[in-house]
């Protein structure tokens, strides 16, 4: 579950890695460009080149929803940049969970845009943090410290946001 080139090292580090991807969740393409045409995510380009299964659903609330992911019968679901809250029975239905890949160094930039919300800060260096997910996200509750469980760390380049998730981009594939 992912959009954004940040999540594509860690989708294809998974097709590489031998065990079966049942489906590839994404946002929907969205009109863009002059034209207006619908533009496919990275994650789903990505996909698509591997030939493996690609969803977008508008939402992932509500009963049919919640069926339908459960219906692949998952062990894990891999979740990075995805772009929508999970909800509870979202996250229940993988045999051994959800493991969420975050371009920060959690708790500290959770949310949209953590990557340029350290350089805006300052920070000297940010992370990619994988953590167990075992329950809806919810912006009042810290993650306790037992619950990360691995950091990749990276220099920030002051020069460039792009440049940055360009150098924290491969550690989501590490961490798996």
């Amino acid at each position: 579950m992912g959009t954004p080139d940040f999540a594509v090292p860690t989708l294809v580090e998974l097709a590489g890695g031998g065990g079966e991807i049942a489906a590839v969740y994404t946002r929907a393409p969205k009109s863009a460009g002059r034209g207006m045409a619908a533009r496919r995510s990275p994650v789903h380009e990505a996909a698509e080149r591997l030939r493996l299964p690609v969803l977008h659903p508008a939402t992932l609330k509500g009963e049919a929803a919640a069926e339908a992911f459960r219906a692949h019968q998952a062990d894990v679901a891999v979740v990075v940049a995805y772009g929508l809250l999970l909800p509870q029975p979202i996250l229940e239905a993988p045999k051994f969970g959800c493991l969420n890949i975050h371009a920060s160094l959690l708790p500290r930039w959770r949310g949209a845009a953590p990557i340029a919300r350290a350089i805006m800060a300052g920070d000297a260096e940010t992370a990619a943090g994988r953590r167990r997910r075992a329950r809806a996200h919810r912006r009042d509750v810290v993650p306790a410290r037992g619950e990360l469980d691995q950091r990749r760390h990276g220099e920030i380049r002051r020069a460039h946001e792009d440049e940055t998730k360009r150098h924290v981009r491969p550690f989501g594939g590490l961490l798996l």
